[in-house]
């Protein structure tokens, strides 16, 4: 069954802000194309996983860089992002020197 997303749904999947996200929109041919129904513009939640889960390990995508900027903020405060991301983060080098 196809499960569709709208941009709120799909921003709460992504730790983007919703300027990056259409910015990111634009600018990354690899971005899954929206599926307009009526005005409104939906997004296949297959696709936008299968998204996060290859740029998340690239450290230029926007996605990359927010998780990042979001897991040290969080590791500042004391709080523990979500553990197996930050070990995925952490085993890409993108958070080096952090212990978890």
């Amino acid at each position: 069954m196809r499960v569709f997303l709208t941009v709120g749904q799909v921003l709460e999947r992504l730790p983007v802000s919703r300027a990056t996200f259409f910015r990111t929109v634009k600018a990354d041919p690899r971005f899954p194309a929206p599926h307009r129904i009526g005005r409104r513009t939906f997004y296949l939640a297959e696709e936008i996983d299968e998204y996060l889960t290859a740029t998340r390990s690239e450290k230029g995508s926007p996605v990359a860089k927010a998780a990042v900027k979001h897991a040290r903020h969080a590791i500042r405060q004391g709080r523990s992002p979500s553990r197996n991301f930050a070990k995925i983060l952490a085993s890409k080098g993108l958070l080096a020197g952090t212990k978890f």
